[in-house]
């Protein structure tokens, strides 16, 4: 609402298009350039600094521990990581859980039909 109102006052002041088209690039790249707070692995609150093409820099807001290398380092409010894109999440969330392989779902399934039948048929001698 409080764009409208600013975007309509340029107008009524300007009374040029050409300057309200300008004003309204600026408002867009000021929008654009605001830092939102995102989420590193779904769990710790981050702010992103900078963004490349596979990895962004972004600044820790809260104290956490991560793992790198099968190592834990804690990161202290306000320290900088180079992370991969995947993951930086917009919203607190979990990964989501890993899927067994098929193989193994289907020898699960194989070896509880298996153990039925044989209580199954220690049932029937008794």
């Amino acid at each position: 609402m409080r764009k409208i109102q600013i975007i309509l006052w340029l107008i009524e002041v300007t009374g040029n298009q050409a300057s309200f088209m300008f004003s309204l690039k600026v408002l867009r790249m000021k929008e654009e350039n605001q830092t939102k707070t995102m989420y590193y692995r779904g769990k710790h609150k981050v702010k992103v600094v900078t963004k490349s093409e596979g990895y962004w820099i972004i600044e820790a807001l809260e104290d956490f521990c991560d793992v790198v290398n099968c190592k834990e380092v804690p990161v202290k409010v306000g320290e900088r990581r180079i992370v991969p894109i995947e993951t930086v999440y917009k919203n607190k969330r979990l990964p989501p859980p890993v899927k067994e392989h098929e193989y193994e779902l289907k020898m699960e399934k194989e070896l509880e039909k298996l153990i039925a039948e044989k209580e199954k048929d220690q049932g029937e001698k008794a």
